[in-house]
């Protein structure tokens, strides 16, 4: 799999439980998103993406590959 073009951050919009994230950073060829706990719900989560300031042509596509959520667990 190819690593995705540096434009991609300026250009896709990612919204969690329709939170927007702001821009993502590229870490070993993937784009990580920050997410605030407060924005997780318990149970099943919305995760919407969008393509910004790009007009598509017919038959483009993104694929979605892989989507993961990294949680870290304090005690209190």
């Amino acid at each position: 799999n190819d690593p995705p073009l540096k434009v991609i951050k300026e250009q896709l919009e990612v919204r969690f439980n329709n939170v927007p994230l702001g821009k993502p950073v590229i870490e070993h060829g993937w784009l990580v998103y920050p997410v605030q706990p407060q924005v997780v719900a318990l149970g099943e989560n919305l995760v919407g993406l969008r393509v910004i300031g790009v007009r598509a042509a017919s038959g483009d596509e993104i694929v979605l590959e892989k989507l993961e959520l990294h949680v870290k667990y304090h005690s209190l």
